[in-house]
């Protein structure tokens, strides 16, 4: 479809600007314990590096979410080239943990979701297994990469059917994805938007050229005994409706311990944040896609562009009190979850 340039401008415009700093430092956390009721053996570390990239681990099992660090300027992303910055990529994700990837989950395939995969890909073991829409999969495939690579438009399922559990190959930590959404950037127009449907011969260096594919939202589960000891809900992008969200009869089985939940949102919509919050009530919160993803990592923090992050966060925090932790993680932050003993 034909786009004026102007549009073009419009966007560089608000991508360039309209972010802020966080007037109330305080409520950027840089890291704690937070305990859980868990019959888990031992504690679930959570490690945030910025946009929706987690890394979290529980004992020998590590589950990578949209490994991406590197935060290419906007007029690059919109005009020019971009490439992963390798040398902070490799700094962020060392390799302790690398040896230690089970699954490598991808929300879709937008570059600050995907970017920085491909670098990482040889340094992961050869059974890690990445998941991810077709369109993810047909972008990484350039990369040749030796891993497994799952694609998950045909099994994932929504807010009443079930999907399809993944297990990684030593069934210590399984995932069902569902199918998402994505909001729209700007003047009710989502950027880069559409699959890919054949395999690509080289990774893009072009933002347009990571189009979005089908978004997804994941369950995490981490096994002991095959049974599901610690759950993760991870929704990285701003969904509408009952998108991206699971089964509450999947609660059943197993509660879900913490959710991590996109703030890239335009002004002060908190309705499907608390819809999610809601609907899993976990006992933790991390605030996720909260911070400007243009600017460079030794730049100080602002917020994304458009989004009132700090009266959006200001909100949720009055609304539970008292009920969960909701944590607004500082890139860079690291989390320890503590099992306490479940109630008989």
């Amino acid at each position: 479809m034909y786009r004026s340039p102007y549009l073009w401008l419009w966007a560089l415009c608000i991508f360039g600007g309209c972010s802020s700093y966080i007037h109330n430092q305080s409520i950027i956390n840089t890291g704690c314990n937070l305990p859980v009721a868990s019959s888990a053996s031992q504690p679930l570390n959570i490690a945030f590096n910025g946009v929706t990239s987690f890394i979290i681990r529980y004992g020998n099992s590590v589950v990578l979410t949209d490994p991406f660090v590197s935060n290419p300027p906007s007029k690059k992303v919109l005009f020019g080239k971009i490439y992963p910055d390798t040398a902070l990529v490799n700094a962020v994700f060392n390799d302790t943990d690398l040896i230690d990837t089970k699954l490598v989950l991808i929300s879709h395939a937008h570059y600050d979701h995907l970017m920085d995969l491909p670098p990482l890909l040889p340094r992961l073991p050869t059974e890690a297994i990445t998941a991810g829409s077709n369109t993810t999969k047909h972008i990484l495939a350039a990369a040749k990469p030796k891993q497994t690579l799952l694609t998950l438009n045909d099994v994932a399922g929504t807010d009443s059917t079930l999907g399809q559990w993944i297990y990684s190959t030593d069934s210590t930590v399984r995932t069902m994805a569902f199918v998402s959404s994505h909001p729209p950037h700007f003047m009710g127009i989502t950027l880069f938007p559409g699959p890919y449907t054949e395999d690509l011969k080289e990774i893009p260096v072009k933002g347009s050229d990571y189009k979005r594919g089908l978004p997804l939202s994941y369950l995490i589960d981490f096994m002991e005994d095959g049974v599901p000891v610690y759950r993760v809900f991870s929704q990285s992008s701003s969904a509408h409706g009952s998108k991206g969200l699971f089964p509450k009869s999947m609660l059943q089985e197993k509660a879900v311990d913490v959710v991590l939940l996109s703030q890239a949102v335009h002004g002060k919509e908190t309705d499907y944040s608390e819809l999610v919050i809601n609907h899993c009530h976990a006992p933790i919160v991390f605030c996720t896609h909260w911070e400007n993803f243009f600017r460079s990592t030794n730049q100080p923090l602002k917020t994304v562009p458009k989004a009132k992050v700090e009266a959006n966060y200001q909100h949720l925090v009055s609304t539970f009190a008292g009920s969960m932790a909701i944590i607004l993680p500082k890139p860079g932050s690291k989390y320890t979850i503590q099992p306490q003993a479940l109630r008989p």
